[in-house]
């Protein structure tokens, strides 16, 4: 749980709300991409150490490098831009890298509160938070990690 403090800028709580819980999707959820971006730096390491290449196309080791840490830090990046925030009378999900958007749903609405988790997520206690509303808009927090604790959080602050 968090504190009033901690609270994202996007979020405008009432005189009496305070957050519950607040996150981002597992670093897990950015997996593969980091798995490709060092598969792209080691080819690129490999290819200048082992001098594959004439020296005249040096940059034919360098471009895997560029590219493999670019998908990583591009990962990272959509990974924090992904918001995910609990309080007593609201729930919000913001998403987006360039542009922002916000979902909000008034917790008076959600009418009920359900997890899914893969094999590999039940083993790193990781999954997915569904929301379904009153009014059939309803919302996901993708990859949330501690997943029975967020599930507790969102049970007893609609349970109210």
């Amino acid at each position: 749980m968090s504190n009033s403090s901690n609270v994202p800028k996007w979020v405008h709580l009432g005189e009496t709300e305070t957050v519950r819980w607040t996150g981002h999707p597992s670093l897990y959820s950015i997996g593969s991409y980091a798995l490709l971006g060092g598969l792209l730096i080691l080819v690129g390491v490999g290819v200048a150490v082992a001098e594959v290449l004439p020296s005249d196309l040096w940059w034919g080791a360098v471009v895997p490098v560029v590219l493999g840490v670019g998908l990583m830090i591009y990962a990272s990046l959509v990974r924090k831009s992904v918001t995910y925030v609990v309080t007593d009378e609201e729930i919000y999900k913001k998403t987006g890298l360039l542009s922002r958007h916000v979902s909000r749903v008034p917790v008076d609405k959600v009418r009920n509160v359900s997890t899914h988790q893969s094999l590999a997520q039940r083993f790193s206690s990781r999954g997915t938070v569904v929301i379904r509303t009153t009014t059939d808009d309803g919302m996901t927090f993708d990859h949330v990690e501690n997943l029975e604790d967020v599930s507790k959080v969102l049970l007893e602050t609609t349970d109210r």
